[in-house]
């Protein structure tokens, strides 16, 4: 991912990076008890290969992925000057 992605939007693309080695590493810590693993038992090798292609299509799109989301197209109707004003 490049910098104009990512540049401003450090929040946005640690998160979904740390989901992305979650999914590639098949351990999720639990929030309080960081030994429990949360996908165990839940992801297995063909769906966690599927999940992990699908973060990685969205995440090389950068914030503008979100607009995949129903509730949140409007993104996609943005000009370039909204765009900038956003992130």
């Amino acid at each position: 991912m490049n910098y104009l992605i990512c540049g401003s939007n450090y929040c946005f693309c640690t998160c979904f990076r740390r989901i992305i080695k979650w999914v590639r590493d098949e351990y999720c810590p639990n929030f309080f008890i960081k030994e429990n693993n949360m996908f165990e038992g839940k992801i297995f090798n063909d769906k966690a290969k599927l999940l992990l292609t699908y973060l990685s299509e969205l995440y090389d799109e950068g914030l503008f992925s979100l607009s995949r989301i129903p509730c949140l197209a409007w993104l996609q109707c943005l000009t370039d000057v909204e765009k900038g004003l956003l992130w």
